[in-house]
Formats: C-alpha cells, structure tokens, sequence
C-alpha cells in the first residue's frame, strides 16, 4: 500500500530516515537506483513503502529542480534497464510540496528479496545504503522463503482476513449455496 499525499507531505517535511531519501537532481541516477534497491529490500521490515524525493537538498531545502513528463517518465522507466533486480514494484510521479517541485518515487517491500544493484544486495542502516553483511542477506533470504511460497502451501493463520482489502480469502471460503449445493467447504458449513 502506498503513501497517501498527507502522509508523503509529512515525510518529506521530516528528516531522512531508513526509509526516506533525498536527492537533488535526477544526474544522481545511480544514487537514486541504490536507495530503490535498498528500499525494496526493506531490512527493517517496516512493510511499507520507501520513498525518494528528487528535487530537494539533503538539508531538506527545495533544490527547484525543472520537472517535465520526459523527466518523470525516464525516471520510471530506470526501472526496467535491469540494474536492480529482481525488478522492484514503484510509483513515480510529480508533486509540489510545500512550494517545492519534486518527483516522488515510493518502493513497495520486495516480496521475493533480496534484490541486487549492480549485482550487489543494497540494504539500508539507518540513513546510509551500503552492502549487506552476510548476516543481512540471511535475513533477507528468510523473508524471500516465506514471501515466495505458493498460496495454497501456507497455514491459513498467514492469510489476510476474510473480507479484508488484502484478500478475497472471504468468496473462496464461501459455501456454493449460491449454485445449489449444501456442502462444507474450509470449515464454513452451509
């Protein structure tokens, strides 16, 4: 689930943190592509979203950078070179807060980490991105092995709730009294 815009002008009026990032000018492409690879590796494992502002200083002041929609679409589409892989999941798009013209790109947790830039694991410690040890990288290979299984390999205690948004978890445990049968099915009895 992404950030709304309430909650992106709160992070931006903030300071870095191991989630969020400020860079000045899309020149800082590699920068920028190594913080999307340590945010979609989310060590911390906040399960949300990393977000980079591109068009503000380190100090948080507005660097007013000329934003187009070439800018925001080359921004996008650095995505899919294949520098950071596997590909992460991201939203690009312009805003102005605060006065500031900006391109806010969110990166959703990777659900099958660890990803790689370059060919190495980026992970984030604190405001700095840097190469994960070996202990990080374990435990990003734990997170991949519960993220990657198969639906139907895992205990029913992981699944979202019945009826929630993550889910539709609610119709397949439904009774197929709709179709005239009077069957149990998943413990539900009809």
């Amino acid at each position: 689930m992404y950030y709304n815009d309430a909650e992106i002008e709160v992070l931006y009026n903030n300071p870095e943190r191991d989630h969020v990032e400020r860079k000045r000018s899309t020149n800082l492409k590699n920068e920028i592509l190594t913080c999307v690879c340590a945010f979609a590796n989310d060590l911390p494992n906040r399960r949300r979203p990393g977000v980079i502002f591109v068009g503000v200083e380190d100090d948080g002041r507005c660097a007013n950078l000329t934003i187009s929609e070439k800018t925001v679409r080359e921004v996008a589409n650095w995505r899919n070179e294949g520098k950071v892989q596997p590909l992460p999941t991201i939203t690009v798009e312009s805003k102005i807060i605060s006065g500031c013209p900006v391109i806010v790109v969110q990166i959703l947790p990777s659900g099958i980490p660890p990803v790689r830039f370059g060919g190495e694991i980026i992970v984030a410690i604190g405001t700095t991105r840097t190469v994960a040890s070996e202990a990080d990288e374990a435990r990003l290979n734990e997170k991949r092995g519960v993220g990657a299984r198969p639906f139907d390999t895992r205990s029913i205690s992981e699944w979202p709730a019945p009826g929630s948004e993550d889910t539709k978890l609610g119709v397949l445990m439904e009774p197929e009294v709709r179709h005239g049968a009077s069957e149990v099915h998943a413990g539900v009895q009809a």
